[in-house]
């Protein structure tokens, strides 16, 4: 697969969604960049590469004799991807990203602030004589679908990267003008001993 521009925002994401979802939905967003990110680094969730904002061409390749080698230079990297049977690989702009984790982290049962919109959107019905049944779950409702139509939204253009089960080391290759091949090489095991949590950058 090949994009020819893609904006970044500054973190190039590959995301396994599916996993981040469920990581989040027990744990509220972190949003300091880039420590937050070094358990879904390590569990291979999130391959992170700080970058200028925009990418101009970006490759994605499973066997490395679909790369020219004396055109691209290799970084040395092991970080790496986890991927189970369902899992969504998904490349992700930055404040998107941010955005639908921070989501999922709230919480989907009845709270305070709830309770609060009830009672305000109850009495700006009878100032307006409408008859309208509002409940507490209606209130739930409604967030919860806001949110699943917002995550819809979000990465309805983030292209999918098709995977295989199995853990796959990411092997970055880079030429000028923020132009990326990314090799995903299957492995057997993961060393975590070689795992970098600070993610590589890559400027002009």
């Amino acid at each position: 697969m090949t994009i020819k521009t893609f904006n970044t925002e500054g973190v190039l994401l590959i995301a396994n969604i599916t996993k981040c979802k469920q990581y989040y939905s027990e744990k509220q967003f972190n949003y300091d960049y880039p420590e937050s990110f070094s358990e879904l680094i390590l569990k291979g969730i999130v391959y992170i590469m700080t970058t200028q904002g925009t990418v101009n061409h970006l490759n994605f390749f499973s066997h490395q004799s679909q790369i020219d080698l004396d055109k691209w230079q290799h970084i040395a990297t092991y970080n790496y991807l986890h991927v189970e049977e369902g899992d969504q690989i998904l490349l992700v702009p930055y404040g998107n990203f941010t955005r639908v984790c921070s989501e999922w982290g709230k919480s989907e049962t009845v709270n305070e602030r709830d309770i609060e919109m009830l009672e305000f959107q109850q009495k700006i019905l009878a100032m307006r004589g409408i008859e309208k049944t509002i409940t507490l779950d209606s209130i739930v409702e409604d967030r919860i679908r806001f949110r699943i139509q917002e995550e819809a939204r979000l990465f309805e253009k983030s292209p999918e990267i098709m995977l295989e089960t199995g853990f796959h080391k990411v092997n970055v290759f880079i030429r000028p003008e923020q132009k990326f091949s990314f090799l995903f090489e299957k492995i057997n095991e993961v060393d975590l001993d070689q795992i970098t949590l600070k993610p590589l950058e890559v400027f002009e």
